[in-house]
């Protein structure tokens, strides 16, 4: 039958080639990986593709060297090719997602579109029903990512998705037969036979629809047309419910009805034991699409696997509220029944496979007297008698696979839903969802429902302190919102008042017969009893960081990196620990609290005091290690052998160094607090001082301030005025770089008189150096040109090469700024040289963008943009995406007085991405420019 025409094209395309529409009009998306990255992107919308999951997709097992920077590259040409709408590609701490509205999609507007027939379906509304799900159909335009090159999407999605469209055939046409439309049916069945000659489903409709129309001995020849195909193919007959049909026909003269959820009408008294229904549900809707699609897939022919779906999480992520939510919403497509058994996996006494099978076949109808004693043959029988039924079984709360498998259907149309705190990885699942917890958008939705709208807007604030500290576990929010709405004459703020105590936090998330603790306290008892998994866990309370990798985890537990491995996993599979890439690992802040709680319970002083100790022996052992690789010719801290059991991380080169720096930027100022905190105070400022030349390189301004204050606060503290002198030097670079001269200044003068009196001649003239700097900031540059002349002066007395080529290339500036262009470049080429010959790349670099400075400010355009693009190069090579961003500001500003505008639009939107990539505030100022280029005339 002729389809309806549409609406305006969705601007995504996924239900057959994948198209996108640019400026209204259908574009191909050219390149396979192109193709491939987009079709990700969208059929995981609007959910973050991690990184991990992403290049799995793309490269399976054949892997660049060099991913991630593979990945990035993908992902800007797809930008790029998208051109205005690139931007709907965000990028996120963990990966990529892509922003699409749901009328944007072709695939969200086709699950709508057929979650609104069958809607009215239940309404009694066939007409319109067959009208909206025709609009739905639609949609397609041909075998769904066709033009995707990527086995697995192939493999799984495009079946998911082509199962998908086959059930709103489904569900089209027994709406049709229903309202007495037998003709109209008939004609999309005869061309979806055609295609899927084994899909059972179709053959028994076209039986009905032909017997509907009065053609009984048509009806007849379309069973034993079907009867020889399946025998033919498959080597079976045809299931009961179309063999029942023919029966039916054979018997009567009267059509027999066919009702819109897709079986032949017969009475019976069917189960129905799911729990209520939460009337507040909330959130999870990136899931409830998902796991519906799952569960709509009806096989519908024998052979195949049932749809198995496993729903995991930590105790209170709200598992079991999910899995009886989708029940009750899918309900309809279960006519058979829906049944619901809690397996108790997490109590001591977890139920026996075999017992829970007896009394589903005691559900399902037979005679208590008749269920065998035998377990195979009780098995046995419940699959026989489900294999021809459409039935919905939630297994809540199972202990492991074994306990579920021998419960799974055979070759059915039934559906699982399971859930459980284990991953239970070796189940055979059609999807896998681990529950995280809940976004602030959603959390918020869950307590509001609860409280009410007008307590909540009257304390806004309360409310955000209220949900920080629930973080987002949704036990947790609706305890806490049950409470706060039973008592409508406390205030939301006395409630946050009480939850700003993190010791006694979890005594705040308890009500009646829920409670938090006792969540958590199920999953950790179940530990395994060798106690390295729970030792594992009561360490990782002790550490307050974001995360922690596996190295780290293993210098705080003092165990081999095989066994510490072995722990994370069996708490990752626990859900009491979030893997969240490889070989790193999250505490959830609740189960943080109730970890450390154990901690101080189960654990000595000593014990407690030496893990932590050697986390952060390790932290300042591994960035000593970085900082040599990153800027080989810094001041060094004199090294000192670290602690028993604490094994620091080695790096190939500095990219690498960089990058570990980069991964562990949160918890190296946690690593320094911490210490600071705990009175250990020369790890303290050791580290603070050690982590100069990472926070020199990436400008971690915030980051760098906090440690220096901090590392000069335990310097003082202990006494150590040499110390004192290098964290005032440092804290003062900090300054400078966030532009606060005035206290740079004092601390570098107060810097230099604690040199000058402990008798550190190395950093006096660096600190000197740094001091000329902040001068030459403030425009004073004939003063800091005389200060670089005697710091140079200085270093080559001491031999001190990089000191010399520092000094230089600073005094080549002050030399450019005073007017004196030829003197300035003939002494940045003297500090090229010497950068150079001891290998200092990131001073290369810089030097190189001053240089190109120089030749622009005298009109030499030609020279200036080599020397930019050179020194764009040396920050590519160093991985200094700081550099590179700056530099491009600079290369756009040269090409653009030289009347190339193309260039340098090109050169500032390659600002704006890499300083939008590092949320740095420097994008401000190429934005500006751009909006400039834009106003101006031509």
């Amino acid at each position: 039958m002729t389809q309806q025409p549409l609406e305006m094209a969705p601007l995504f395309g996924i239900l057959g080639p994948l198209y996108v529409r640019i400026n209204g009009t259908e574009t191909a998306v050219g390149a396979a990986k192109l193709r491939a990255l987009l079709a990700i992107l969208l059929l995981r919308s609007p959910r973050i593709v991690t990184i991990d999951e992403m290049t799995d997709l793309l490269w399976e097992d054949r892997l660049p060297r060099k991913t991630r920077a593979a990945l990035n590259t993908y992902i800007g040409r797809l930008r790029q090719m998208l051109g205005p709408i690139g931007s709907r590609i965000r990028t996120a701490p963990t990966g990529y997602a892509i922003d699409a509205r749901a009328d944007e999609l072709d695939l969200t507007r086709f699950l709508r579109l057929r979650a609104a027939g069958q809607e009215e379906i239940g309404k009694g509304n066939l007409a319109q029903a067959v009208r909206i799900l025709r609009s739905a159909l639609g949609l397609w335009r041909g075998a769904p990512l066709v033009d995707v090159t990527s086995s697995r999407l192939q493999r799984e999605d495009s079946q998911v998705l082509a199962q998908l469209r086959v059930a709103g055939w489904e569900m089209c046409l027994d709406a049709e037969i229903a309202r007495g439309r037998p003709q109209e049916a008939l004609e999309d069945l005869n061309r979806l036979i055609a295609t899927c000659p084994l899909h059972e489903r179709f053959h028994e409709q076209r039986v009905a629809a032909l017997h509907q129309m009065g053609r009984r001995a048509d009806a007849l020849a379309a069973y034993q047309a079907a009867r020889t195909v399946f025998v033919a193919e498959l080597g079976v007959e045809p299931g009961a419910s179309l063999q029942r049909l023919q029966q039916e026909i054979l018997a009567e003269s009267v059509a027999p009805s066919i009702d819109p959820v897709g079986r032949t009408s017969r009475s019976a008294v069917v189960p129905a034991q799911l729990p209520a229904d939460i009337a507040d549900f909330t959130g999870r809707a990136e899931w409830m699409d998902t796991l519906g699609r799952s569960l709509a897939v009806d096989p519908g022919f024998p052979g195949s696997m049932p749809t198995v779906a496993v729903l995991t999480g930590a105790g209170g992520a709200g598992k079991t509220t999910l899995a009886v939510h989708l029940g009750h919403r899918t309900r309809a497509r279960f006519p058979d029944g829906q049944l619901y058994i809690s397996m108790r996996g997490s109590s001591q006494f977890p139920l026996d496979s075999a017992d829970v099978a007896a009394r589903l076949l005691r559900d399902l109808g037979v005679d208590p007297a008749s269920v065998p004693t035998d377990r195979s043959e009780r098995y046995s029988l419940y699959r026989s008698l489900l294999a021809n039924r459409r039935a919905l079984l939630v297994f809540d709360d199972v202990r492991d696979t074994a306990q579920l498998r021998p419960l799974l259907p055979g070759s059915t149309r039934s559906a699982v839903i399971a859930t459980s705190r284990n991953d239970l990885v070796t189940l055979p699942a059609n999807l896998r969802v681990d529950l995280d917890v809940m976004d602030d958008d959603n959390a918020t939705a869950l307590f509001t429902s609860i409280v009410g709208r007008e307590r909540t807007d009257a304390e806004p604030a309360a409310v955000r302190e209220v949900l920080r500290a629930c973080a987002g576990l949704p036990l947790a929010i609706r305890i806490v919102a049950v409470r706060i709405a039973a008592n409508p004459a406390h205030p939301i703020g006395a409630m946050a008042g009480r939850l700003t105590n993190a010791r006694s936090r979890l005594d705040q998330f308890e009500v009646d017969d829920l409670g938090v603790r006792a969540s958590f306290g199920i999953s950790y008892t179940r530990l395994p009893a060798d106690t390295a998994a729970a030792e594992s866990f009561r360490a990782l309370g002790l550490w307050p960081g974001p995360d922690l990798g596996s190295a780290g985890l293993a210098a705080l537990t003092g165990r081999d990196a095989a066994a510490t491995e072995l722990a994370a996993d069996t708490l990752v599979s626990s859900h009491l620990l979030q893997c969240t890439a490889t070989g790193r690992y999250h505490l959830h802040d609740l189960l943080h609290v109730y970890a450390r709680e154990q901690a101080e319970r189960q654990d000595g002083p000593g014990d407690r005091d030496a893990a932590v100790t050697r986390l952060l022996a390790w932290y300042l052992h591994t960035a000593a290690n970085a900082a040599d690789l990153i800027r080989p010719h810094h001041l060094p801290i004199p090294a000192e052998t670290p602690p028993a059991g604490t094994t620091p991380l080695g790096f190939a080169d500095d990219i690498a160094a960089l990058d570990w720096c980069r991964l562990e930027r949160a918890n190296l100022l946690t690593a320094v607090q911490l210490a600071a905190s705990v009175g250990a105070d020369r790890l303290a400022w050791r580290l603070a001082l050690t982590l100069w030349s990472y926070y020199y390189l990436d400008k971690n301004r915030d980051d760098w301030t906090a440690a220096s204050e901090i590392g000069l606060a335990c310097a003082r503290r202990a006494g150590d005025r040499r110390a004192e002198g290098a964290l005032l030097a440092c804290l003062g670079t900090a300054l400078c770089e966030s532009r606060r001269y005035t206290e740079a200044i004092e601390h570098y003068r107060q810097a230099l008189e604690l040199h000058r009196a402990t008798g550190d001649t190395q950093r006096e003239p660096v600190t000197m150096n740094s001091l000329a700097v902040v001068y030459g900031e403030l425009g004073k540059f004939a003063l800091a040109r005389d200060m670089f002349a005697e710091v140079r002066a200085s270093h080559v007395r001491s031999g001190s090469r990089q000191g010399v080529g520092l000094a230089t290339a600073n005094l080549a500036l002050c030399l450019a700024e005073l007017g004196d262009h030829d003197a300035a470049v003939r002494h940045y080429r003297e500090a090229l040289d010497i950068y150079r010959e001891i290998g200092d790349r990131y001073g290369e670099a810089t030097t190189l963008g001053n240089l190109g400075l120089v030749y622009e400010s005298v009109g030499a355009h030609r020279l200036a943009t080599e020397a930019l693009t050179d020194a764009f190069r040396r920050y590519e090579a160093a991985g200094n995406r700081h550099g590179q961003a700056q530099t491009m500001v600079m290369l756009g500003r040269c090409q653009n007085r030289a009347g190339d505008r193309a260039a340098a639009r090109r050169s500032w939107r390659t600002a704006v991405r890499i300083f939008d990539e590092l949320h740095d505030p420097g994008a401000a100022e190429p934005r500006e420019l751009l909006r400039g280029l834009d106003a101006a005339p031509g």
